[in-house]
């Protein structure tokens, strides 16, 4: 818990600043854990005190844009500046502004884009070692481990509430210690000593969000003065133990967030609950001599001194920041919110003085206290119904109803409600001019009389409010990738690097040595084969039919020059080259025409080349490299297409054998079922033929001896047969 002469950061107030001497020389501290914590603690107060402003605005802005109304800013500031008894009313405009631009500047995960610096045609390792960065990176936002997008969304709320932006990269690996026994002959003698082996299981480069309010710097006027950075972070007793040793953990000032939300009132008790006590460490690194410190206030020596871990090119492991409306006599960020606050607390007083007075429009008057019949008309009165008076005619002398009731006078109320209402719709138009939101949103389109090119050219400009931030979020968010692929190169194994792009599968990959010159190139960033971007259009919403339109534009461009060279060209063709050059000129201004002119520079090479031999005497001049490349061409065609016909041939006539052997097979099987066809038929035959041979046999047979029957019994009794 803070105390009399301290902040809630643990250090010491206005009061006790004033006290510090500054410092003269880095000889005035020692060379000792002690120096080295004295030193910083006389950097980190005046760091401290030199920011407690913008802290104190960034702690406003960001209550008000959560509408977290009736809650203290930090040291005592209230949020709830309009209103009397805490009835303010608020027309929450730097809510939407807000939600809006951050819509327009991010709109979709940024994907990376890597390429050669400089597109030469042979140079393939520089291009193989651009595609293995292209896939690390591209991959490594697409993983769930890596909270790339997540980490350029905070960054950039912060850039659009506090006014300032900050991402960092770390490099992560994990090894395991494997025990290499000793190599032992067959006679028993020791020929190799056993040891202890270190080996890598996983490495990553994680990008790292940073909040605003736990990132500090030295004093200077740009960022290029910075001296030292340092990031804030709150361990338990647990991870400081792991972190720096047990005897340091114990002696750190560990403290409760929910006590210090009671006593700084930047958030509620409940907001800030949490079940562990934590000590504040900051992690300095100081430009100057190269080194990291870990510093904590009120452990009277500093915790840990590492010589510059990453080894990177610009020292920081930090990008340079996002700042809001900076100025060169000191870096320190103005939020956006300041430059219209007074529009915005003026609308808001506005609305609160449009609802009290809402509230008092209402029916409401006075009558005659003495007058029952007044009073029951008010109180009683139906549809169609008539309450009896006593005195009417006293009544009728002092005027009847308009004598005896006073109605509140809501005329003058609703006037004063409607300036009121026209007073606030203006400050909100010059508040959206202020802001430049009207523009954006609208293209500020005016009256029914103008034009659609007129409204289209005031869009444009009107774009350009919020270009230099969207330019500034793509080189944020480009920085941020560079410094990773710089530790990729620097830190990284060369297998890890293969394995992660996934290149062995590639054409490029199965190349071993264009493979180990590509990982080569990558190892040394410091050479700038290779550079990394990325683009606004990729972070921003995409007009796609912007795009369309200005690819369409392109191409016809393109065209309508090609037309009128193609002459030139016919007639002249030495000026073919000169035509290309500025046909690249042109190219130029479009964006995205990297690599289109890569081609063109191809292009040029070989015209240029192929003008440069000599010229032979006519009748011997040997045919041109183009001349050349279209006979072996030609050739090669003619003999893919020989080998095609060969094979068409050497088919056909492999199918037509087959054919051939398969008609033979079936005329075989069909002689031999004819044969057994006619076999059975043939059987049958004689089968019937026996059949009804033995029946006339029978027949026969069966007639003699009727016959002999009829002999032997004639018509006179006697035998016939001499008859």
């Amino acid at each position: 818990m803070a105390t009399a002469g301290q902040d809630e950061y643990g250090g010491d107030d206005q009061r006790v600043y004033a006290a510090r001497s500054p410092i003269k020389e880095r000889s005035d501290f020692k060379d000792t854990p002690t120096g080295w914590y004295k030193r910083w603690d006389s950097e980190m107060t005046a760091a401290k005190k030199r920011v407690r402003k913008w802290h104190n605005q960034g702690d406003k802005i960001q209550a008000r844009y959560a509408d977290r109304r009736g809650m203290q800013g930090s040291r005592g500031y209230s949020t709830d500046e309009v209103g009397a008894g805490g009835n303010a009313f608020r027309v929450n405009l730097f809510n939407a502004n807000i939600n809006t631009m951050r819509s327009m500047l991010y709109g979709s995960t940024p994907m990376v884009d890597v390429a050669r610096r400089f597109a030469d045609a042979d140079d393939d390792p520089a291009r193989v070692s651009s595609l293995i960065l292209n896939r690390m990176l591209n991959t490594s936002i697409e993983s769930s481990g890596d909270d790339y997008k997540s980490t350029l969304q905070y960054s950039l709320d912060d850039r659009l509430l506090p006014g300032l932006g900050m991402a960092r990269i770390v490099y992560e690996c994990e090894t395991e210690d494997i025990d290499i026994p000793p190599v032992i002959d067959g006679e028993g003698q020791t020929v190799a000593e056993g040891y202890t082996e270190t080996r890598l299981i996983s490495e990553a480069c994680p990008v790292r969000y940073v909040h605003w309010d736990d990132f500090m710097w030295g004093w200077a006027r740009t960022w290029s003065e910075v001296p030292w950075i340092a990031f804030k972070s709150f361990l338990t007793k647990d991870q400081a133990t792991k972190r720096f040793g047990e005897e340091y953990a114990k002696q750190l000032n560990y403290k409760n967030k929910s006590i210090n939300a009671l006593v700084n009132k930047r958030l509620t008790a409940e907001e800030a609950a949490d079940a562990w006590d934590r000590a504040e460490v900051w992690e300095i690194w100081d430009k100057n001599t190269h080194k990291v410190f870990w510093w904590s206030y009120g452990f009277e020596r500093i915790l840990d001194i590492k010589k510059d871990p990453l080894n990177l090119y610009g020292f920081w492991p930090v990008p340079e920041p996002m700042l809001a409306n900076c100025v060169s006599n000191l870096l320190l960020p103005q939020p956006d919110f300041a430059i219209a606050q007074d529009l915005y607390n003026e609308i808001d007083e506005l609305e609160t003085r449009i609802g009290i007075i809402t509230t008092a429009v209402r029916v409401v008057g006075v009558y005659d206290e003495t007058n029952d019949g007044v009073k029951r008309m008010l109180e009683e009165g139906f549809e169609n119904d008539l309450i009896p008076l006593k005195n009417w005619g006293a009544f009728a002398e002092k005027g009847g109803m308009d004598g005896a009731v006073d109605w509140m006078p809501l005329q003058d109320i609703v006037q004063a409600l409607e300036k009121l209402v026209q007073q606030r719709s203006d400050a909100m138009i010059l508040l959206q001019e202020v802001t430049g939101m009207q523009d954006i949103l609208l293209g500020k389109a005016g009256p029914s009389r103008e034009t659609t090119g007129n409204r289209d050219h005031r869009a444009q400009y009107a774009s350009i409010r919020v270009q230099a931030l969207q330019e500034e979020f793509a080189r944020f968010a480009s920085d941020l990738m560079c410094l990773k692929a710089e530790v990729i190169g620097k830190h990284f194994e060369a297998m890890t690097i293969i394995r992660n792009s996934n290149i062995l599968y590639t054409e490029d990959g199965q190349n071993e040595q264009l493979l180990a010159s590509a990982i080569a190139l990558i190892k040394k960033p410091e050479e700038g084969a290779y550079r990394i971007e990325v683009r606004p259009e990729s972070v921003a919403m995409v007009d796609y039919d912007k795009q369309r339109m200005e690819r369409s534009e392109f191409i016809g461009s393109v065209a309508t020059f090609m037309q009128a060279a193609a002459p030139l060209a016919q007639i002249d063709p030495e000026s073919t080259p000169t035509m290309i050059s500025l046909l690249k000129w042109a190219v130029a201004g479009f964006k995205g025409s990297q690599e289109v002119e890569g081609v063109l520079d191809r292009a040029i090479e070989s015209l240029q080349a192929a003008a440069q031999q000599p010229q032979q005497p006519e009748g011997e001049q040997e045919p041109s490299e183009a001349e050349l490349d279209m006979q072996a061409a030609q050739q090669k065609h003619e003999n893919t297409m020989t080998e095609l016909q060969t094979k068409h041939e050497n088919t056909l006539a492999l199918e037509s054998e087959k054919f051939q052997t398969a008609v033979k097979e079936m005329q075989a099987e069909l002689q031999k079922e004819l044969k057994i066809i006619r076999a059975e038929t043939i059987a049958a035959i004689k089968h019937e033929a026996a059949q009804s041979e033995a029946a006339m046999v029978q027949d026969d047979s069966a007639t003699e001896n009727k016959i002999r029957v009829k002999r032997t019994a004639g018509p006179n009794g006697g035998d016939d047969a001499g008859a």
